[in-house]
């Protein structure tokens, strides 16, 4: 960095350091933009870039891939929160595919403003950590007024 300034002669000593502290800000070897971006961002990064877009459900031992893909899937479900979409979308980020049926799609009729759900977890198997992960996420994403009622996992072989 050059000692060359463009501050004027009454700039203070805390803002002369500022625009030296900031002044290595183009020597970065990644692009700004490149930042906020899930599939340009560096990896040891992906978790701020996560809080940085309120992504609900973050785990570190996730692989990179389904980081990735939970980071992608933020904006879309908070644009669709409250909705069965974004549910399924939040749920899908991260590998799962969820039914939903409403109280009004049940038979009998359920309780006005209850669902419940069927989620397909495939080979990860039937744990608390994977409930308590689904619910989680199904809780972030619906709307205030509805209830799970209830959660059936299905595996596969």
């Amino acid at each position: 960095m050059s000692n060359a300034t463009l501050l004027p002669p009454n700039t203070t000593a805390l803002e002369r350091r500022t625009a030296q502290v900031n002044g290595g800000i183009s020597d970065l070897d990644t692009p700004l933009r490149d930042l906020w971006r899930p599939d340009t961002c560096p990896a040891p990064l992906l978790p701020w870039l996560a809080w940085a877009l309120s992504e609900d459900e973050w785990d570190a031992k996730w692989s990179e891939n389904r980081q990735r893909r939970a980071i992608k899937a933020a904006i879309g479900v908070h644009r669709r929160k409250g909705t069965i979409g974004a549910v399924k979308r939040a749920l899908a980020a991260i590998d799962y595919d969820v039914s939903l049926i409403e109280w009004h799609q049940d038979e009998p009729p359920g309780a006005p403003y209850t669902f419940r759900a069927e989620a397909i977890i495939e080979d990860r198997g039937l744990d608390a950590a994977t409930q308590a992960e689904i619910i989680r996420l199904i809780n972030a994403a619906k709307d205030a007024r509805s209830h799970l009622t209830k959660l059936r996992l299905i595996g596969s072989l």
